[in-house]
């Protein structure tokens, strides 16, 4: 602590403990009260009648001054604190109310993201069925008697005679290198020539 500080601290612990003598004979008279203006309020609150609503009485100055009961003011300033209060209290309530539906909203949505967690669900699998060429050939071949070279031979003979475009052959090709079937439509073509 700062040396002023602790002086301060120490002539303030001195002057509460020196005896106070009154200055003068009223203030010796007067233990309680220090002159006629708070006597006339001890007398006062001594006396046991209720003030009304408009009463005259002595100011310090010894003129009539009015004194106004405000028990009226009092009530109205309680009754609408007590409104505030209620309120406040409903609002409370319903913050309450949905902080707690909304915590126990939070609590299922987590518990369903562990769930969907743990299943491992990944894309689903499609399966394609596609018969090879080299079926769909042989199956022709059954009908025709022709092999997949034979049916590429004469794909390319129909080609260099103009009856079938460079995309239907490529088509062909492509269809054949990859394992796939060409379309039906080709094949019969092909195979009608």
């Amino acid at each position: 602590m700062d040396k002023n500080f602790e002086e301060l601290l120490k002539a303030l612990g001195e002057a509460a403990a020196m005896p106070v003598e009154p200055e003068d004979e009223e203030e010796a008279e007067g233990e309680e009260f220090e002159g006629e203006d708070d006597a006339k309020i001890a007398a006062a609150a001594a006396d046991s009648k209720c003030m009304t609503k408009s009463e005259a009485g002595a100011g310090a100055d010894e003129g009539d001054e009015e004194m106004v009961d405000a028990t009226e003011l009092v009530k109205s300033l309680m009754d609408k604190q007590d409104a505030a209060s209620t309120m406040l209290a409903k609002a409370i309530e319903t913050m309450t109310a949905t902080v707690s539906k909304q915590t126990a909203l939070i609590k299922s949505l987590s518990d369903e993201v562990k769930a969907l967690k743990g299943q491992g669900r990944g894309r689903k699998t499609v399966v394609s069925v596609t018969e090879k060429p080299d079926a769909l050939i042989a199956k022709s071949h059954n009908d025709s008697g022709v092999t997949p070279q034979e049916f590429f031979a004469k794909a390319e003979k129909m080609f260099d005679d103009g009856s079938l475009t460079g995309k239907e052959l490529n088509t062909i090709s492509v269809c054949m290198r990859m394992g796939q079937a060409p379309d039906a439509s080709l094949v019969a073509k092909v195979l009608k020539a």
